[in-house]
């Protein structure tokens, strides 16, 4: 059987819409044995402003402001105290050392284009009370900003993926380090700013089982956080213990129903990743 899928055409709102149904269900509605893409070129160049800010709210309101003006950036991540640290590792001297918050922006396009919203955003970092922006053009920065919520996560860490509306993210990493601070004795952040997706990255020491049982205070805690906020958590990485300990995937919500029956719909005798996705599907 052959689905296609993709474009935002009339034909594509009768039945179920297989493409969001398939991503991020975790091979448990199907199995893909061949997929076919359509490419585009790359931009003839890219340019990143590097952009140290005093506190992450400053850094949100500069992304605000991007997102309501006629700036086009391909990429927006701000990154806490922590998150920086962990960045300097695999990307040194991208930030002075201290720095409490950074925000990174990139623009692809022809260089015109480009040069011409480096210029612009500059001047509402600037206004808003952040340092003048450094230009890169550096892939390697924005490999290691991609690997940083891999990379920050060792044995003694749990890793939670948060979802929030893109206004909030300015207090859903506060929540993080506040979190951090009072269970845990790390904390390290990094936001898709542009998108509401936060990951937090709680790291802990000490023997074992009190490592694993703060982890979970410390979870749980940041989960009800954020829920407050009105956003989702999942724990994507956690030690064994902490995950037995702790839902990963929340609590379930009241349109779980519809979830078990698309489950029955496609998959009836449950032989697909079974237990792999929410409420043991």
């Amino acid at each position: 059987m052959t689905f296609l899928g993709g474009a935002k055409v009339v034909k594509n709102v009768a039945g179920y819409d297989l493409p969001k149904l398939a991503v991020g269900s975790l091979g448990t509605l199907g199995v893909f044995t061949e997929a076919t893409f359509k490419l585009l070129p790359l931009p003839r160049q890219w340019g990143t402003a590097v952009i140290p800010c005093p506190d992450i709210p400053t850094a949100t309101r500069i992304v605000a402001q991007v997102l309501t003006s006629p700036l086009t950036p391909v990429a927006l991540c701000i990154l806490d105290g922590g998150g920086v640290m962990q960045l300097l590792m695999d990307a040194p001297g991208v930030a002075p050392a201290g720095t409490t918050a950074l925000l990174l922006a990139r623009f692809g396009g022809i260089p015109q284009a480009v040069q011409r919203q480096l210029h612009d955003l500059r001047d509402l970092a600037v206004a808003a009370g952040a340092s003048q922006d450094e230009i890169a053009d550096d892939a390697t920065l924005w490999q290691a900003a991609a690997d940083l919520p891999a990379t920050a996560t060792a044995a003694r860490a749990a890793r939670v993926k948060i979802a929030v509306l893109p206004s909030r993210v300015a207090e859903a990493m506060a929540a993080g380090q506040a979190v951090g601070q009072q269970h845990m004795k790390a904390v390290a952040q990094i936001a898709y700013a542009g998108n509401g997706l936060v990951y937090t990255t709680l790291r802990g020491y000490g023997p074992d089982g009190e490592r694993n049982e703060r982890l979970g205070q410390a979870v749980a805690a940041l989960r009800a956080a954020i829920a407050g906020l009105g956003g989702t958590t999942i724990v994507e990485h956690a030690p064994l213990a902490v995950k037995q300990a702790v839902d990963v995937w929340g609590p379930i919500r009241p349109d779980f129903r519809l979830m078990r029956a698309l489950k029955e719909q496609f998959d009836p005798q449950g032989t697909l990743n079974p237990g792999r996705f929410v409420g043991g599907l």
